[in-house]
């Protein structure tokens, strides 16, 4: 079973990814059911990870403004399994 934490009006939840050296690495995330993609993550975790490259991909963000980011494909480990998804790299936020 999954668990988050909502505050503000965001719904939070922890996610396991694959890192480097076959570790894995905690993240918190807001699950957003208007993005158009798998996982977006701050640019400075990217590095953090183990992950296959992809060509970029162009998603639209709340603001109706379609952008081009970097893609790639990751493991997370949801709910017990481990899955293959897209993950995007998207400005660092506090």
């Amino acid at each position: 079973m999954l668990t988050g934490t909502v505050n503000d009006l965001q719904a939070w939840l922890a996610v396991d990814l694959l890192a480097v050296g076959g570790q894995y690495l905690s993240v918190e995330v807001v699950l957003d059911t208007g993005f158009n993609g798998g996982l977006a993550l701050p640019a400075s975790v990217i590095p953090q990870l183990d992950l296959v490259p992809r060509s970029n991909r162009y998603t639209y963000l709340a603001v109706s403004e379609e952008v081009e980011l970097p893609a790639w494909r990751g493991l997370i480990l949801w709910d017990g399994r481990l899955r293959s998804i897209e993950i995007v790299a998207s400005g660092d936020h506090e």
